[in-house]
C-alpha cells in the first residue's frame, strides 16, 4: 500500500510456497487479490513456488537463487579431509547439508544406506558407503534415531553427524554425491546448488525446486518416491552409474556457473525489473 501511494513498483521476493491449508484455496486467492491491487512483482525462488500463488492477473517470475562461486570454488577451497572425520580414503561417501528433523528425510535416506549395506550391495560394485550429515541438532529426536540404527545395524563407523558448520563448502570435497532427501516439496533447496558449484552431483527427491535445478541423468538423479524404499532405488541407480561420476560433477559445476551464480541471478533479476516496470 505504501508503495503503490508513492507510485514505486512492489516487488514480492516469494520464499516459500503458498499454503493451501484454508480451504477453497482462500490463501492464494488472498494473496492474488493484493498483488492485483497493487500491482506487486511476484519474483518466485522456483516455478514450484510460483504455482502456488498464480493465477488470473499474477504471473510469478521464477528467479532461481544464486550462490558465490568465488566461495563455492572445489579448487579454492581448503576442504575437511576424510582422514578428520575417520573415512576410508576409498569409501563412497553421501552428503546432506540441512536441519535434522523428520522432514528433511535423514533416516529415511539412512534407512536405505543400511539396507544396501545389509544386501551386500556396496561390495558387489566396491562402494563402502558412508553418510555424512551437516547439520543439527546432533542429539535431537531424529539424530537419537539415526544412531540407534547405527547401533543396531553396527554401522556406526559408517555414520558421521558432524553437528552446525559456518562453512559447508569445506565438506563438499569429501562427497562423492551430495543428497537432498527432503520428505515434503522444497521450495528452491540452497544447499543442492551449493553442492552442484562444488561441483558434487547430487541426488534429489524431485518435488519442488530440485526438481528444477537438478538435471536429472546429467548433474544428479531424482527420485520421486521419497520413502525408504524410493531412496534405495535411487542409491542402486548411484552406484550403478559410479564411473560417470566425474563427469557429472564437472557438468553440475559448468551449469551452476551459468545457471546458479550471483551473477546469473542478478542479471535475471534486472531484467524481471525492467520488464515489470519496476523502478531502479
Amino acid at each position: 500500500r505504501a508503495g503503490a501511494g508513492g507510485r514505486v513498483r512492489c516487488v514480492w521476493e516469494m520464499a516459500n510456497t503458498v499454503s493451501s491449508g484454508l480451504p477453497m484455496g482462500l490463501n492464494g486467492r488472498l494473496y492474488r487479490r493484493v498483488c492485483r491491487r497493487y500491482g506487486a512483482l511476484v519474483l518466485a525462488n522456483s516455478d514450484h513456488t510460483g504455482a502456488s500463488v498464480a493465477g488470473p492477473g499474477v504471473e510469478p517470475v521464477t528467479m532461481h537463487l544464486g550462490v558465490d562461486r568465488g566461495v563455492f570454488d572445489p579448487e579454492q577451497v581448503q576442504g575437511v579431509s576424510r582422514s578428520e572425520l575417520s573415512i576410508p580414503e576409498g569409501a563412497v561417501v553421501l552428503g546432506v547439508v540441512g536441519r535434522l528433523n523428520a522432514s528433511k528425510g535423514q533416516e529415511r535416506l539412512w534407512a536405505a544406506v543400511l539396507r544396501h549395506v545389509e544386501r551386500g550391495v556396496g561390495v558387489v560394485v566396491g562402494a563402502d558407503l558412508h553418510l555424512v550429515l551437516l547439520g543439527g541438532p546432533t542429539d535431537g529426536e531424529t539424530a537419537e534415531r539415526i544412531k540407534s540404527m547405527a547401533a543396531a545395524a553396527g554401522a556406526t563407523d559408517r555414520l558421521h553427524l558432524v553437528g552446525l558448520v559456518d562453512e559447508p563448502q569445506r565438506y563438499y570435497g569429501l562427497m562423492d554425491v551430495a543428497v537432498n532427501s527432503r520428505v515434503d516439496p522444497e521450495p528452491f533447496g540452497l544447499s543442492v546448488v551449493e553442492g552442484l558449484m562444488m561441483g558434487v552431483p547430487t541426488l534429489v527427491h524431485a518435488l519442488g525446486g530440485p526438481a528444477e535445478t537438478v538435471s536429472d541423468g546429467v548433474t544428479g538423479w531424482h527420485i520421486s518416491d521419497p520413502s525408504v524404499e524410493g531412496f534405495e532405488s535411487g542409491l542402486t541407480r548411484v552406484l550403478g552409474d559410479r564411473e560417470q561420476w566425474p563427469a557429472m560433477g564437472e557438468q553440475a559445476r559448468a551449469e551452476a556457473l551459468r545457471r546458479f551464480s550471483v551473477e546469473a541471478q542478478v542479471e535475471r533479476y534486472l531484467a524481471a525489473l525492467r520488464a515489470g516496470g519496476a523502478r531502479s
